[in-house]
C-alpha cells in the first residue's frame, strides 16, 4: 500500500462525512459505499471489533479522536497532528466559584498574594474571585483546575 500525503481539505471532508453519520461499507471487489451508521450495532475493522459506543462527552469528538487515531496509525499523519485532535477531546474545565476557590487556597496553604503569583494575576483578582465579584476564566480557569487536581507541584 503506498501512503500518500493527507490534504487538510481531505481530513475536513472525512470529518464532516463522520458528523453526518456517513461511514465506508465495504462489500467488496474494490467497492466502497457510503452508509449511515447505527450506535448501537458493532462496527468490524480488521479482526478487532469496535463498539460504537461514546467514550468522551461528545459523540462527535469522540469520533474524531479514533479517526485521527486511525490515520496516525496508518501513516497519514504525524504525532503533532494527533495531539492537536487530542485536545478537542479534552473535557471542558468546570467553573469555580468564591467558596471553591477559597477551600482550595487554604488547602493547599497558600495566602491570596502568593496564589496570585502562582496563578499570575493581582491579588486584588483573587480576592474578587473569592467574594464573588469576577469568577476565573481563560489560563486562570485552568491553572485553578490543575492546581485542584494536581497540587502545588503540578502547576510550579
Amino acid at each position: 500500500m503506498r501512503k500518500t500525503a493527507l490534504t487538510d481539505a481531505v481530513l475536513c471532508d472525512a470529518v464532516r462525512e463522520m458528523v453526518t453519520g456517513l461511514i465506508d461499507a465495504d462489500l467488496g471487489g474494490n467497492i466502497v459505499k457510503k452508509r449511515v451508521a447505527l450506535p448501537w450495532k458493532t462496527v468490524r475493522y480488521r479482526k478487532s471489533a469496535m463498539r460504537v459506543k461514546p467514550k468522551t462527552q461528545s459523540r462527535i469528538l469522540d469520533a474524531v479522536h479514533q479517526t485521527a487515531e486511525d490515520l496516525r496509525r496508518l501513516g497519514f499523519i504525524d504525532q503533532r497532528k494527533l495531539r492537536k485532535f487530542d485536545a478537542l477531546c479534552l473535557p471542558p474545565i468546570p467553573p469555580y466559584d468564591g467558596e471553591q476557590i477559597k477551600a482550595l487556597r487554604h488547602r493547599v496553604k497558600l495566602s491570596q498574594a502568593v496564589l496570585a503569583s502562582v496563578l499570575n494575576t493581582s491579588a486584588s483578582t483573587v480576592r474578587k474571585w473569592e467574594i464573588g465579584e469576577k469568577h476565573p476564566s481563560g489560563p486562570s480557569l485552568k491553572l485553578l483546575n490543575l492546581l485542584d487536581r494536581k497540587g502545588l507541584e503540578g502547576v510550579l
